[in-house]
């Protein structure tokens, strides 16, 4: 609502700012469920989309604040540098849990606590793999999970 309220406001002198949250608004409907297209719509890759609004938004702002305090363009190439070389290091270690299927619910259930889906995702992919007693354990704990959930809800 500030968000709104301060883009609103600053709407004649930064644009940018109205422009980007409301295109991270509107394309973001999808992805929390208000407009869901099914399950796959929670994955956290649908946010990419939405996410464009706040970064032209950004890097907009920053264009304007590197011109408003007069910084030297070698300065803020050089600043920008450095922010680009973290992100991509930052990049690289999330690629490395996207290897395949397995990692990626490893590390879901490595982050995350009572993840049912997680642990019946992971259950197939263990079953695949041959892991059949790593499987059964992840889909005894998926239930459990549900169950619990259930009994929770119930009360």
């Amino acid at each position: 609502m500030l968000i709104t309220a301060v883009s609103l406001w600053q709407r004649h002198r930064r644009p940018w700012l109205l422009m980007g949250w409301l295109w991270f608004v509107v394309t973001l409907f999808p992805v929390i469920g208000l407009a869901q297209g099914g399950a796959q719509a929670w994955a956290d890759r649908f946010s990419y989309w939405p996410h464009i609004g706040l970064f032209m938004a950004v890097v907009w702002g920053a264009g304007d604040l590197v011109e408003a305090l007069q910084i030297p363009h070698p300065v803020s190439g050089g600043v920008w540098a450095v922010v680009l070389g973290c992100l991509v290091v930052l990049t690289q270690n999330q690629v490395g849990y996207w290897r395949n299927s397995t990692t990626l619910w490893e590390h879901d259930l490595a982050v995350t606590e009572r993840n049912d889906f997680a642990h019946q995702h992971l259950a197939v992919c263990y079953r695949r793999e041959g892991r059949i007693d790593d499987a059964e354990y992840h889909l005894h704990e998926a239930v459990r999970i549900q169950r619990d959930r259930n009994q929770r809800a119930l009360h």
